[in-house]
């Protein structure tokens, strides 16, 4: 059995039925371990709140939580992430997605996401 953390993209598209959101509903019904994290539920808060869909943002991070174990940034995984992004940051990887990748090396997770940041690392899949 596989690890995965899903990224706030993959869950944003399995909620709104986007065009990519097969292998991440997949993942999500799959008896895989998921994760998240903190900033993650930010960015998916972020885009209902943005896009006038903000009553159902408290459910539909509850319906996260009820899937995926909450990582807390510690440390450890901030000093990774910091690294990654100084690392990466000329591709245009955001200090989030460093975040969310330090978490997932931690975890020995892999990254399901269909954002194009994460190509090159071997512990993502970029749908």
């Amino acid at each position: 059995m596989s690890k995965y953390l899903i990224d706030s993209c993959g869950w944003i598209e399995s909620l709104t039925k986007g065009p990519k959101a097969k292998p991440f509903i997949d993942c999500i019904a799959s008896k895989e371990e998921i994760i998240t994290c903190g900033i993650v539920l930010a960015e998916v808060a972020a885009k209902f709140h943005s896009t006038g869909k903000g009553a159902d943002a408290a459910a539909v991070l509850a319906s996260i939580r009820q899937r995926a174990k909450l990582v807390e940034i510690n440390e450890e995984i901030a000093d990774l992430a910091g690294r990654l992004w100084a690392g990466h940051n000329r591709s245009g990887m955001g200090l989030a997605d460093a975040v969310i990748l330090a978490i997932a090396v931690k975890e020995h997770a892999v990254v399901l996401t269909g954002d194009s940041h994460f190509k090159g690392f071997k512990n993502a899949r970029v749908v």
